[in-house]
């Protein structure tokens, strides 16, 4: 087909909406549906096969479908710049490329929330773990207070029962025992020295009034 023949086959710029009216649905391909120049293009067709694909399949079909698009809009964008297409040509392209924009704008606008939200809730994790390891160290050296004070109590404990083992109360018992017999062993002592003075001391006394008596 010569480029007069694809001229002649081309739809009149007044069968294109005009730049300031929004495209309607539906109506991109509806124009000339009839012509093959002009109907949706083998990527479509592509597309409609990927209820009987595989999830990989489908992945990879998406994938040359949008190698298409990009490979696309670029040629027409290329076109648009040398002065082949004009504005008038291309406004369904663009009005497309600008819902596609709006949408990967709110899009994104969406995900940057999440990520803000995602940071927020790491900060507050990363505070909690701190006001965490804080109450950990306080908990931590208090209990160690009271481990210390139970060690102690046990050594306490341990050194009783070997003293009880080892015969403490018989041997305190004894120990108290020969404690009384050692006293009352002075005691009698003492008493017999008592004793043995006061009869000394009234002998001398007695001594004394006989010596007095026979002196009279």
């Amino acid at each position: 087909m010569s480029r007069n023949s694809e001229s002649a086959e081309l739809p009149s710029p007044r069968a294109l909406p005009e730049p300031e009216t929004p495209p309607e649905k539906h109506t991109i391909f509806n124009f000339n549906a009839t012509n093959s120049s002009f109907v949706p293009g083998y990527s479509v067709l592509r597309v409609e096969q990927a209820q009987h694909m595989s999830h990989d399949d489908k992945t990879r079909l998406m994938n040359t479908v949008v190698d298409d698009m990009v490979t696309t809009v670029g040629l027409i964008n290329e076109y648009h710049n040398n002065g082949i297409l004009s504005d008038e040509n291309i406004f369904q392209v663009s009005t497309m490329m600008q819902c596609i924009g709006h949408s990967n704008a709110k899009v994104q606008g969406r995900w940057e929330e999440e990520i803000d939200s995602l940071r927020r809730d790491r900060r507050q994790l990363r505070q909690d773990y701190r006001d965490l390891a804080r109450q950990m160290d306080a908990m931590g050296q208090k209990y160690a207070g009271k481990v210390k004070a139970l060690e102690g109590q046990v050594k306490s404990l341990k050194e009783r029962l070997a003293w009880l083992e080892a015969g403490g109360p018989l041997r305190q018992s004894q120990s108290r025992l020969d404690g009384h017999v050692d006293r009352g062993c002075v005691s009698e002592e003492v008493v017999m020295v008592e004793t043995c003075d006061e009869q000394e001391r009234i002998g001398e006394d007695g001594a004394d009034g006989e010596w007095k008596d026979e002196g009279i």
